[in-house]
């Protein structure tokens, strides 16, 4: 019998996952506990153009969008601005030690010495769009773990309940939410679908997560643009190594997703702004273009309790002159214990599944999200 082909790339395995095992970043409380969920729940009183969500990658992220025209900051725990986001963009308070925690999940981004005592508010602007997403302590509601009744009884409830506090225009408003437990009975993966090397001396593979991440080799002689979600160039590999566009977009999305802070804003119609990445020309990132934006599959999805395909996606990469594709699928992989739910309910001819029974956090990403990580340049210090 014919033995299948050996991709190039399994004999990675066994450094990448040591390097897993050493250098994951540090998670959250939520996102060790997949069933812990977190949601936003309103902004009171409302604001006119703003709006507020939770985003989940290395666990949950507050994500505040505004299209009004008057900026809304967002205060930290001691009172103070550490955010402002408005018709310009977004601007960081580099005095704010509360800024540099909100980089990383958990609140461990390194403070520099002339943020941890505060002072007057020295605001850089980290993005030209009016939308920004961080970690923010606070949105765990003071829940760590799930009641052992709460858990026996295998039905979502409230945990707890949090609040952010914002000011616009000259007054002020909250974002208040709450934190639910929420039975995990399936997972949202992604996969390629196109051939792992599409093109001579280049191969791919796909890194699952809540956001998920792409692996790329090159062993040619040229030059290889992968290019980024509004078509602008993203990362250059070559024989000398990786560099990426700074000014990307997609390099902003990979940044965010780990709770890094950027060096420039982003602009997708600048000038690309290069920086070495790796020596190597391989090189790992995170790619919202794979990610299943709702975070949840459709109820009637959860009903039928089957595998289902949730949406296709396509990152394109100029080699040699030649554009080719990475086309993958993100897909809905119900859970063994689901699937016997469903099948029992519909042998009992009983009603729909409750709204409840639709998953809202995907199983085991953590330390897949940290395979990425791992592979990644060291974290970019934020700039004092």
């Amino acid at each position: 019998m014919r033995r299948p082909a050996r991709s190039p790339l399994l004999g990675l395995a066994a450094p990448l996952l040591a390097a897993l095992a050493c250098a994951a970043p540090p998670a959250a409380a939520h996102e060790a506990d997949p069933t812990i969920a977190t949601t936003a729940d309103a902004i009171s009183p409302a604001l006119p153009g703003v709006s507020a969500s939770v985003a989940y990658s290395l666990g949950p992220e507050l994500a505040l969008v505004n299209r009004s025209s008057s900026p809304v900051e967002v205060l930290g725990p001691d009172g103070r601005p550490f955010l402002r986001i408005g018709p310009g963009g977004v601007e960081a308070n580099l005095s704010s030690a509360w800024w540099y925690q909100t980089g990383v999940p958990g609140g461990a981004g390194r403070v520099p010495p002339r943020a941890q005592h505060g002072g007057p508010a020295r605001w850089a602007r980290v993005a030209r769009e009016p939308a920004w997403a961080w970690f923010d302590g606070r949105l765990d509601g003071g829940v760590s773990t799930v009641p052992p009744r709460v858990r026996a009884a295998g039905r979502p409830a409230v945990l707890g309940r949090w609040s952010i506090p914002l000011r616009f225009a000259g007054g002020s408003a909250r974002v208040t939410g709450h934190v639910e437990f929420r039975p995990v009975l399936g997972s949202i993966t992604p996969r390629l679908v196109s051939p792992p090397s599409p093109a001579p001396g280049l191969s791919a593979v796909v890194l699952p997560g809540r956001v998920p991440g792409l692996f790329l080799s090159w062993t040619g002689g040229g030059a290889v643009t992968v290019l980024g979600r509004e078509g602008e160039p993203f990362a250059r590999f070559s024989p000398r190594g990786v560099e990426v566009n700074e000014r990307s977009p997609t390099h902003l999305d990979d940044l965010r997703a780990r709770g890094e802070a950027p060096r420039v804003a982003a602009d997708a119609s600048a000038p690309p702004v290069w920086r070495r990445q790796a020596d190597a020309p391989s090189y790992a990132w995170l790619d919202s273009r794979a990610r299943y934006p709702p975070g949840q599959p459709p109820e009637a999805v959860a009903l039928a309790a089957r595998p289902a395909r949730l949406r296709t996606w396509t990152i394109p990469v100029e080699v040699a002159g030649r554009r080719v594709a990475l086309r993958g699928e993100t897909d809905w992989v119900p859970s063994p214990q689901a699937v016997a739910a469903a099948a029992r309910k519909r042998r009992a001819g009983g009603g729909s599944v409750p709204w409840w029974a639709i998953v809202a956090a995907v199983a085991g990403v953590a330390g897949l999200v940290g395979l990425a990580w791992a592979l990644r340049r060291r974290a970019m210090a934020p700039r004092a």
